[in-house]
């Protein structure tokens, strides 16, 4: 994937949803990763960690919990609420009540 100033989260998914070979996911994470630092995000492996979030942040748009297996053994890739386990409808609405429980009271206390 070549990625640009057009780049979206789409582009993104789509990847996500079709790269095959452990290979292609290490190079994907690489050039993804380098995109980000390119865009300032901060340190390579600030950016790295970023890439990893937002290839696990993929896994609650519909993938097999093969997938989500395939992407945290390639690159170490995990959902940031869910981690790499695909929950349960009701269990993925209680973490989103907790996450939005625990920003409330960060923002209360700002």
């Amino acid at each position: 994937m070549i990625f640009d100033s057009d780049t979206t989260f789409g582009d993104i998914l789509h990847a996500v949803h079709n790269i095959a070979s452990a290979s292609e996911a290490r190079q994907f994470l690489e050039d993804y990763s380098a995109f980000l630092e390119s865009k300032g995000c901060g340190s390579k492996e600030k950016c790295s960690s970023i890439a990893r979030a937002n290839i696990g942040w993929c896994f609650g748009e519909g993938l097999s919990q093969e997938r989500i297996d395939f992407w945290n053994e390639a690159v170490g890739a995990e959902h940031p609420y869910f981690g790499t386990k695909k929950p349960t409808m009701e269990e993925a609405f209680e973490m989103g009540v907790a996450a939005g429980r625990k920003a409330k009271e960060e923002h209360d206390k700002a």
